[in-house]
């Protein structure tokens, strides 16, 4: 049996004073990974035993070093999520031994991820996993009246690529929730005010920053607007010399006469020279010229914009002292300042007014953007969402609920984009005006229905999230994570998702389950792609969906993998059956995805309409 281990001497915030040693203690599930000397070395006063410096990072291994090259705000000790760690800290101030307070930054955050058990004699122990909490923490302790320093170290995900798909869950849900409160009959709408702000957390705010720095939103918007600017003709007048005035009108003249200490005795006068005027010409005359100017109502707005997201990214940063948050607020500054100091903006003015009615604003590219963004930030992005605080709190990011909100976003536009019927937003928000807040509803009596026309017979679709399933199980409560209820012909059907942050790696062509250390190596050399595949545990939990709920057809699972697979009852029908769909945030094929769903929705109402499925 293998060990990986980190020892710290934790000192004071002084680092005068010695409080004791933190030893953090995992497995190798690989055993064919041995104890060498290369693993073992000390780097910050901290020393690691079987531990790998390396520049990726894997997905199976419970204790790494990171030498972050590229990945500047990740911490070089690297955790894992859902693994097991052992904690020990034995304190140097045995005078203090019964005054110690363990793990205070991560107890603060997440009293569910440790077990601490303290003992009259001997080390504090305690049992850590960090479950599907992902981000940065630290680790410290106090002993007595002192306080030691934190030592920062990162959880990351067993799924590939999650940095990228938390950004999209939650830009996603944001632009979701920000867009519907616009539409028409929007309870919210009527309540519109740029005054309004009562923004009590810094979750909704942090939200729009995530939403907002897309690389197909504001990035994408900016840049377009930096090659594309719109400008004006503006009119300015100037007195030029007679002799270059090249076009003298009634209204100069006019000027001219109204100013008699400007002429002057001419030896030679112009042609076509007015004879009252007796020879006497003026020695300059006032002209009107035209130029361009990117000094407009719209780029005002447009650096308006820009420096009220940088003070909100300034301001965040003056109250979140450490974490994963402060990074990404960190990375969003820099972009900010990038566009900021662009020489062009030096030019423009204050904002006077806000253009709403300029058709600039309403219609060109880059700039119709940014008026929605504006829109969302002084509007949208004040309402509190209280589903996102325990989500985004502390430093840990929850990707298995958020991926849970997100399926279910996915789910209804399926719906919608199957029925023609829009969302809502009454019916998939649930608003408090007297905290000004929104959050998802949840529960079978809150569910959003689709009724239309379906292969010229009326039907319903009713989707149910997280509703409970008593009197219509057999056994116990079972609570699937979203319901489709099809009611037709009087007869009601039921076809139930789950979402499931997690897969595992398989072969392409042997779907053989291989320990991860191997398998990279083992594709390589057998020439095999490897491919994200369903956690068969998760399937069968479908069955019991299927099997024990009354009226069920059938029973899958969204998770963020490589392809899908429906597992049917009977080869010549598709219901019943269980299976798994790929549902990937941020995915490049999740258009793809969401349209295999859409599909396979159809292919059960088609039976359901040609068989009359139940009858």
């Amino acid at each position: 049996m293998v060990y990986q281990s980190v020892n710290i001497d934790l000192f004071d915030t002084s680092d005068e004073i010695n409080l004791g040693k933190l030893k953090i203690r995992a497995k190798i599930n690989d055993d064919s990974k041995l104890l060498i000397e290369s693993n073992s070395f000390k780097e910050d006063g901290i020393f690691y035993e079987n531990v790998e410096k390396v520049k990726e990072l894997d997905d199976e291994t419970p204790i790494q070093y990171f030498l972050n090259e590229k990945e500047k705000n990740i911490s070089q000790l690297v955790l894992l999520e859902e693994t097991n760690y052992k904690l020990f800290f034995e304190s140097n101030l045995k005078e203090s031994s019964k005054e110690i307070f363990f793990l205070p930054s991560l107890t603060n955050q997440r009293e569910d991820i440790i077990d601490i058990w303290d003992e009259d004699e001997g080390p504090v122990r305690a049992n850590l996993n960090f479950r599907s909490y992902v981000g940065k923490s630290f680790f410290d302790v106090k002993v007595g009246g002192f306080k030691s320093k934190k030592y920062s170290f990162e959880v990351r995900s067993k799924k590939i690529g999650y940095h990228k798909q938390y950004d999209a869950m939650i830009s996603d849900l944001a632009e979701v929730a920000s867009g519907m409160i616009f539409e028409q009959n929007a309870p919210l709408l009527q309540e519109f005010d740029f005054g309004h702000d009562k923004r009590e957390t810094l979750y909704e705010e942090f939200m729009f920053l995530e939403y907002l720095f897309r690389p197909d939103n504001l990035p994408y918007a900016y840049e377009f607007i930096l090659r594309n600017p719109h400008f004006k003709l503006e009119k300015y007048s100037e007195d030029v010399p007679t002799a270059f005035a090249h076009n003298i009108g009634p209204s100069e003249l006019v000027e001219v006469v109204s100013k008699p200490e400007g002429l002057s005795k001419a030896h030679k006068i112009p042609s076509n020279w007015p004879e009252k005027m007796k020879g006497y010409i003026p020695e300059t005359i006032n002209h009107d010229f035209l130029e361009d100017t990117l000094d407009t109502p719209e780029n005002r707005l447009l650096k308006y914009f820009l420096e009220s997201v940088d003070k909100l990214i300034s301001d965040l940063l003056s109250k979140i002292a450490e974490g994963n948050i402060r990074d990404k607020l960190i990375e969003f500054h820099e972009k900010m300042q990038s566009y900021l100091s662009d020489r062009w903006l030096m030019d423009i003015g204050n904002l006077d007014y806000i253009p709403m009615n300029s058709q600039v604003m309403q219609k060109k590219e880059g700039y119709r953007d940014i008026f929605k963004f504006y829109i969302y930030f002084e509007f949208a992005f004040r309402l509190k969402w209280r589903d996102m605080e325990d989500k985004l709190k502390g430093y840990e990011r929850k990707l298995s609920d958020l991926y849970e909100e997100w399926c279910y976003i996915q789910i209804l536009n399926v719906l919608r984009e199957l029925s023609g019927i829009n969302l809502r937003f009454e019916d998939v928000y649930d608003v408090r005006f007297d905290e000004w807040s929104i959050s998802l509803k949840k529960g079978r009596s809150s569910a959003q229905k689709f009724k239309w026309i379906y292969k010229n017979d009326p039907i319903e679709v009713r989707v149910i999230y997280g509703g409970r399933f008593s009197r219509e199980s057999y056994s116990l409560t079972l609570k699937p994570d979203y319901v489709l209820q099809i009611i037709y012909n009087g007869e009601r059907y039921l076809v139930h998702f789950d979402a499931k942050y997690k897969f595992q790696k398989k072969f392409l062509k042997y779907c053989k389950d291989l320990k991860s250390s191997n398998l990279e190596k083992l594709a390589e050399e057998e020439d095999e792609e490897l491919y994200r595949s369903y956690k068969t545990e998760d399937v069968f939990k479908m069955h019991t969906y299927k099997d024990a709920i009354y009226g069920s057809l059938g029973a899958y699972i969204f998770y963020p993998g490589d392809r899908p697979e429906i597992f049917k009852e009977f080869n010549s029908t598709i219901i019943p059956s269980v299976g798994a769909f790929s549902l990937t945030p941020g995915g490049n094929e999740l258009e793809e995805e969401e349209k295999e769903i859409k599909v396979f929705i159809e292919d059960i109402l088609d039976f359901i309409v040609k068989y009359n499925y139940g009858n």
